[in-house]
């Protein structure tokens, strides 16, 4: 395979990689080659290679396992649109200039509904925690948030964590768990009684309502989040690159 300019060897190896996966080539959950037989099957180096696949596990189309091997997201025709840390709410308030702050509204341990075993392939009836919190911009309710996350994946008792940290933060420190992708589903509706209340909206103001699943390295539900956003106190602006 003869690969050309003007595009940078990198880019090249980046839109064929990724063109395999979205042509079928590298199937849904598939291993790829060994990194040694890809790179010289394209004829570059290992470390141009590597460079040139940083930015699809990035993308989370490609899931690198420890010891085992890069494989492709078995989900990856549901990534329609990638927003890199868009779920970060945290940053997105403080990269706005203003103060980000939790409050705790409620946690709880209950037993799963079909959806929660659904989403989180978990048996019904499993134990979840459910936290429910509410993300501030300075003085201003911007965000209402629920996060569920099996109560199999903690290392400790789940009435000692620390509600008000990030959830990278809260599964990293107390599941153990690290976040390799999300899924987001995003619309736009009315707001229901609950969201009226506590982002203190008016009843026919509409919100973005955010619906998240996170997923590890192993390609496993960690946690989803339905989240209500209120567009119109704080302003989304994403920067994206384009090309590989």
């Amino acid at each position: 395979m003869i690969l050309k300019r003007p595009q940078t060897i990198t880019s090249q190896v980046n839109s064929i990689l990724r063109k395999r996966i979205r042509d079928g080539a590298y199937a849904p959950g598939s291993k790829l080659p060994s990194e040694s037989d890809l790179a010289a099957e394209l004829g570059v180096s290992r470390a141009t290679l590597r460079q040139a696949m940083t930015s699809l596990v990035s993308e989370g189309m490609l899931l690198p396992r420890q010891g085992d091997g890069t494989y492709v997201n078995r989900r990856v025709f549901e990534i329609s649109t990638r927003l890199e840390s868009f779920w970060s709410f945290t940053h997105m308030i403080e990269n706005s200039g203003r103060k980000c702050t939790i409050h705790v509204l409620s946690t709880q341990v209950l037993p799963a509904g079909q959806r929660e075993s659904d989403v989180l392939e978990i048996a019904p009836e499993e134990p979840i925690y459910v936290m429910e919190r509410l993300f501030f911009a300075d003085e201003q309710p911007v965000i209402l948030s629920t996060n569920i996350i099996p109560v199999a994946f903690f290392s400790i008792a789940p009435e000692c964590c620390d509600a008000r940290v990030p959830l990278n933060v809260f599964l990293e420190t107390y599941c153990d768990q690290w976040i390799a992708y999300s899924t987001s589903d995003i619309r736009s509706a009315l707001p229901a009684p609950q969201a009226v209340e506590r982002l203190q909206l008016d009843s026919d103001e509409p919100l973005l309502t955010f619906f998240d699943v996170f997923y590890n390295r192993a390609d496993q539900p960690v946690a989803f989040g339905l989240n209500n956003y209120a567009d119109k106190r704080l302003n989304m602006r994403l920067v994206r690159a384009w090309g590989a």
